[in-house]
Protein backbone atom coordinates (compact mmCIF):
# COMPACT_ATOMS: atom_id res chain seq x y z
CA UNK A 1 0.00 0.00 0.00
CA UNK A 2 2.69 2.52 1.00
CA UNK A 3 4.58 1.59 -2.19
CA UNK A 4 1.57 2.57 -4.32
CA UNK A 5 1.18 5.87 -2.44
CA UNK A 6 4.86 6.75 -2.97
CA UNK A 7 4.61 6.01 -6.67
CA UNK A 8 1.49 8.17 -7.03
CA UNK A 9 3.09 11.07 -5.11
CA UNK A 10 6.13 10.99 -7.37
CA UNK A 11 3.94 11.23 -10.46
CA UNK A 12 2.31 14.50 -9.42
CA UNK A 13 2.32 17.14 -12.18
CA UNK A 14 5.02 19.80 -12.07
CA UNK A 15 2.68 22.48 -10.67
CA UNK A 16 2.35 20.34 -7.52
CA UNK A 17 6.14 20.09 -7.01
CA UNK A 18 5.99 22.18 -3.82
CA UNK A 19 3.54 19.74 -2.24
CA UNK A 20 5.56 16.80 -3.52
CA UNK A 21 8.78 18.14 -1.95
CA UNK A 22 7.05 18.49 1.43
CA UNK A 23 5.73 14.92 1.19
CA UNK A 24 9.13 13.58 0.06
CA UNK A 25 10.77 15.21 3.09
CA UNK A 26 8.16 13.57 5.32
CA UNK A 27 8.86 10.17 3.70
CA UNK A 28 12.57 10.74 4.23
CA UNK A 29 12.36 11.78 7.88
CA UNK A 30 9.80 9.16 8.94
CA UNK A 31 11.90 6.12 8.05
CA UNK A 32 9.78 5.00 5.10
CA UNK A 33 12.85 4.39 2.94
CA UNK A 34 14.36 2.13 5.58
CA UNK A 35 11.03 0.26 5.92
CA UNK A 36 10.95 -0.31 2.15
CA UNK A 37 14.50 -1.66 2.28
CA UNK A 38 13.49 -4.06 5.08
CA UNK A 39 10.65 -5.35 2.88
CA UNK A 40 13.29 -6.42 0.32
CA UNK A 41 14.46 -9.02 2.83
CA UNK A 42 11.14 -10.88 2.85
CA UNK A 43 11.67 -14.31 1.35
CA UNK A 44 9.23 -15.84 -1.10
CA UNK A 45 6.83 -12.92 -1.62
CA UNK A 46 7.71 -11.66 -5.07
CA UNK A 47 4.81 -9.19 -5.18
CA UNK A 48 6.02 -7.33 -2.07
CA UNK A 49 9.59 -7.34 -3.36
CA UNK A 50 8.53 -6.04 -6.80
CA UNK A 51 6.37 -3.28 -5.28
CA UNK A 52 9.07 -2.27 -2.82
CA UNK A 53 11.74 -2.20 -5.52
CA UNK A 54 9.49 -0.05 -7.70
CA UNK A 55 8.92 2.42 -4.84
CA UNK A 56 12.67 2.49 -4.08
CA UNK A 57 13.39 3.04 -7.79
CA UNK A 58 11.01 6.01 -7.84
CA UNK A 59 12.61 7.48 -4.70
CA UNK A 60 16.11 6.89 -6.10
CA UNK A 61 15.38 9.55 -8.72
CA UNK A 62 15.61 12.19 -5.98
CA UNK A 63 18.92 13.40 -4.49
CA UNK A 64 17.33 13.37 -1.03
CA UNK A 65 17.15 9.56 -0.93
CA UNK A 66 20.35 8.52 -2.69
CA UNK A 67 22.68 8.76 0.35
CA UNK A 68 20.39 6.35 2.24
CA UNK A 69 20.33 3.90 -0.66
CA UNK A 70 24.12 3.66 -0.94
CA UNK A 71 24.51 2.71 2.72
CA UNK A 72 25.85 -0.81 3.12
CA UNK A 73 22.66 -2.60 4.27
CA UNK A 74 20.39 -0.85 1.76
CA UNK A 75 22.74 -1.43 -1.17
CA UNK A 76 23.05 -5.15 -0.31
CA UNK A 77 19.28 -5.56 -0.01
CA UNK A 78 18.71 -3.88 -3.39
CA UNK A 79 21.45 -5.63 -5.36
CA UNK A 80 20.70 -9.13 -4.08
CA UNK A 81 17.61 -9.02 -6.33
CA UNK A 82 19.61 -8.55 -9.52
CA UNK A 83 19.88 -12.31 -9.94
CA UNK A 84 16.88 -14.53 -10.47
CA UNK A 85 14.29 -15.36 -13.09
CA UNK A 86 12.15 -12.22 -12.81
CA UNK A 87 12.88 -9.57 -15.48
CA UNK A 88 10.68 -6.97 -13.69
CA UNK A 89 12.82 -7.25 -10.57
CA UNK A 90 16.06 -7.09 -12.56
CA UNK A 91 14.84 -4.02 -14.45
CA UNK A 92 13.98 -2.23 -11.20
CA UNK A 93 17.35 -2.98 -9.65
CA UNK A 94 19.08 -1.67 -12.79
CA UNK A 95 16.87 1.44 -12.67
CA UNK A 96 17.91 2.08 -9.06
CA UNK A 97 21.59 1.52 -9.88
CA UNK A 98 21.44 3.93 -12.82
CA UNK A 99 20.10 6.60 -10.44
CA UNK A 100 22.71 5.80 -7.79
CA UNK A 101 25.38 6.08 -10.50
CA UNK A 102 24.95 9.85 -10.35
CA UNK A 103 26.75 9.69 -6.99
CA UNK A 104 30.47 9.09 -7.15
CA UNK A 105 30.13 6.66 -4.24
CA UNK A 106 27.31 4.91 -6.12
CA UNK A 107 29.68 4.27 -9.04
CA UNK A 108 32.33 3.07 -6.60
CA UNK A 109 29.90 0.53 -5.11
CA UNK A 110 28.70 -0.68 -8.51
CA UNK A 111 32.30 -1.34 -9.58
CA UNK A 112 33.70 -2.74 -6.33
CA UNK A 113 30.84 -4.87 -4.97
CA UNK A 114 31.59 -8.38 -6.22
CA UNK A 115 30.16 -9.80 -8.43
CA UNK A 116 27.84 -6.89 -9.34
CA UNK A 117 29.58 -5.67 -12.49
CA UNK A 118 29.79 -9.27 -13.74
CA UNK A 119 26.04 -9.74 -13.07
CA UNK A 120 25.21 -6.52 -14.91
CA UNK A 121 27.16 -7.70 -17.95
CA UNK A 122 25.25 -11.00 -17.83
CA UNK A 123 21.97 -9.07 -17.91
CA UNK A 124 22.95 -7.67 -21.32
CA UNK A 125 22.17 -11.18 -22.60
CA UNK A 126 18.60 -11.03 -21.24
CA UNK A 127 15.61 -11.71 -23.51
CA UNK A 128 13.92 -8.66 -22.02
CA UNK A 129 14.64 -5.44 -23.92
CA UNK A 130 13.68 -3.41 -20.83
CA UNK A 131 16.29 -5.24 -18.73
CA UNK A 132 18.97 -4.75 -21.42
CA UNK A 133 18.10 -1.06 -21.80
CA UNK A 134 18.15 -0.41 -18.02
CA UNK A 135 21.43 -2.27 -17.64
CA UNK A 136 23.03 -0.24 -20.43
CA UNK A 137 21.94 2.93 -18.61
CA UNK A 138 23.84 1.78 -15.50
CA UNK A 139 26.96 0.95 -17.49
CA UNK A 140 26.90 4.26 -19.38
CA UNK A 141 26.45 6.18 -16.14
CA UNK A 142 29.52 4.47 -14.63
CA UNK A 143 31.66 4.53 -17.79
CA UNK A 144 31.20 8.28 -18.21
CA UNK A 145 33.11 8.76 -14.97
CA UNK A 146 36.53 7.98 -16.40
CA UNK A 147 38.09 7.06 -13.05
CA UNK A 148 35.93 3.89 -13.08
CA UNK A 149 36.64 2.76 -16.65
CA UNK A 150 39.53 0.48 -15.65
CA UNK A 151 37.11 -1.85 -13.83
CA UNK A 152 35.72 -2.90 -17.20
CA UNK A 153 39.17 -4.17 -18.29
CA UNK A 154 38.64 -7.19 -16.03
CA UNK A 155 35.23 -7.99 -17.56
CA UNK A 156 34.01 -10.19 -20.37
CA UNK A 157 32.34 -7.70 -22.72
CA UNK A 158 31.05 -10.30 -25.22
CA UNK A 159 27.39 -9.67 -24.25
CA UNK A 160 27.90 -5.97 -24.91
CA UNK A 161 29.40 -6.69 -28.33
CA UNK A 162 26.56 -9.10 -29.16
CA UNK A 163 23.95 -6.31 -28.91
CA UNK A 164 25.73 -3.89 -31.25
CA UNK A 165 23.19 -4.80 -33.95
CA UNK A 166 20.18 -5.11 -31.64
CA UNK A 167 16.74 -4.70 -33.26
CA UNK A 168 15.85 -1.90 -30.81
CA UNK A 169 17.59 1.24 -32.16
CA UNK A 170 18.11 2.84 -28.73
CA UNK A 171 19.79 -0.31 -27.34
CA UNK A 172 22.01 -0.49 -30.44
CA UNK A 173 22.94 3.19 -30.12
CA UNK A 174 23.89 2.99 -26.40
CA UNK A 175 25.80 -0.28 -26.88
CA UNK A 176 27.82 1.29 -29.71
CA UNK A 177 28.42 4.43 -27.67
CA UNK A 178 29.80 2.30 -24.83
CA UNK A 179 32.01 0.23 -27.13
CA UNK A 180 33.32 3.42 -28.74
CA UNK A 181 34.10 4.80 -25.27
CA UNK A 182 35.86 1.58 -24.29
CA UNK A 183 37.88 1.49 -27.54
CA UNK A 184 38.93 5.12 -27.15
CA UNK A 185 40.18 4.34 -23.64
CA UNK A 186 41.78 1.03 -24.69
CA UNK A 187 39.42 -1.11 -22.57
CA UNK A 188 38.64 -3.47 -25.47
Amino acid sequence: MSCDIICLICQLPSEDRGSMNIILKMIHTNGVTEALIDLLNIEGDSLIIESSLFAVAVLSQFDLFRPTLVQDHAFKMITKHIIGPNPATQERVAWILSNLGYLDYGCHLICTTPPLLYQLLLLLGSDSDIVVSSTLRVMLCVARKHSYLHYFKLCDLSNLKSIQNHVVPNIQMVANKLIELFERNKIV
